[in-house]
């Protein structure tokens, strides 16, 4: 009996090493999952499942679920931090802590970190693995982040143009645009003519039909029409454009750049009344009248529709539009300004589309 009792306390002694064993090393496992076997979770039931913090930067918030789980373990900082102490993406240098635009989880950025180019920004991620998912679908990751498809760019064509406003030169101008890009409208193989808000890239979307030889010979007999230098994007720069033209911020389509002849006329008028008021100061109340009376003149005069010919013959038709816009503030200066104001507004009017350094100095350039 006592050599029975002798056993079964042997045996019970080694089953419960064997368990103590078999605990510990199931502790010390990895807690990064492999293969296909990667779930979000942690290796220990007991500890609650992955939450990304709060986006932050240009980060979209749209986590992958997998890779939350497993980078929240294996990269994820394990020192205490402030919300103040994360730098938000782009532009986390190393040493310091953010968040990978994948997993969403903090980690301290080294060289050991992969970085991802997207849109001609650099982005860094915890691990290889969100790296991957970032090159290959950065639009989901990232905010305004547009995604480029070979066949958006065979849809579209960016052409350089000339024109930047004489007036207000950090903007395009509008009644030199719009024949452009209304005469690009009419032919059957453009589906869409806009101009950028800087004047510089003429963008045209083209109709599914249209061939190379269409495309050609439309831009070039427009472009022709309105005696236009132009040069076709591509490559690179092409790439880069049409990101920007699918955010759709900075771009206006036919008659609708007319708004940029509304923002130019308000520079002018603002122009002159500075150059009035160095001369002779202004009562609020006639100031007031006065820019009414200018900003309607001006944009009566510069919305107008005009033919190819304001670009293929601008001695004529600028000139006569200018003209025409002179008499008429001279007219209205007339009705408001006592002789010295009259005499300084006649000096300014002149040379009223073109800003000078005192006009710079007072941030009238546009």
């Amino acid at each position: 009996m006592r050599r029975y009792l002798i056993g079964v306390l042997a045996l019970l002694i080694l089953t419960l090493g064997s368990l103590a064993v078999f605990a510990g090393v199931q502790r010390n496992k990895s807690c990064v999952p492999s293969g296909k076997s990667a779930v979000a979770g942690a290796c220990n039931a007991s500890e609650p499942a992955a939450s990304p913090e709060a986006p932050r930067g240009a980060i979209a918030g749209n986590f992958d679920p997998a890779m939350s789980g497993v980078c929240r373990f294996a990269c994820a900082t394990k020192l205490k931090y402030k919300e103040a102490d994360v730098v938000p993406q782009p532009g986390a240098q190393q040493g310091r802590l953010t968040q990978c635009p994948v997993s969403g989880v903090v980690f301290a950025v080294d060289a050991s970190r992969p970085h991802v180019q997207t849109a001609g920004t650099d982005y860094v991620t915890c691990c290889d693995g969100c790296a991957t998912k970032l090159r290959q679908n950065p639009g989901h990751y990232l905010k305004g982040i547009a995604i480029v498809s070979p066949s958006d760019i065979e849809t579209v064509s960016f052409y350089t143009v000339p024109l930047v406003c004489t007036a207000a030169p950090r903007i395009g101008c509008g009644s030199r645009a719009k024949p452009v890009l209304l005469g690009l409208e009419t032919r059957p193989s453009v589906r869409e003519a806009w101009l950028n808000r800087e004047g510089t890239v003429i963008a045209v979307v083209w109709t599914e039909a249209a061939s190379s030889q269409a495309r050609i010979a439309s831009a070039g007999a427009v472009f022709s029409e309105n005696a236009m230098q132009t040069t076709l994007l591509s490559g690179e720069e092409q790439r880069r454009m049409l990101v920007d033209f699918q955010k759709g911020k900075n771009w206006l389509r036919g008659a609708d750049v007319d708004r940029l002849s509304l923002e130019e006329a308000d520079v002018i008028v603002e122009r002159l009344l500075n150059r009035i008021n160095a001369k002779s100061h202004l009562s609020q109340e006639r100031a007031q009248a006065l820019k009414a009376a200018f900003s309607t003149a001006i944009k009566e005069g510069i919305t107008k529709s005009y033919s190819s010919e304001i670009n293929s013959n601008p001695e004529h038709v600028q000139g006569r539009l200018i003209r025409d816009i002179e008499s008429r503030l001279l007219n209205i200066g007339k009705q408001y300004l006592n002789e010295t104001e009259m005499n300084a507004f006649k000096a300014a009017v002149p040379d009223w589309l073109h800003p000078t350094e005192s006009d710079k100095a007072r941030g009238t350039t546009g």
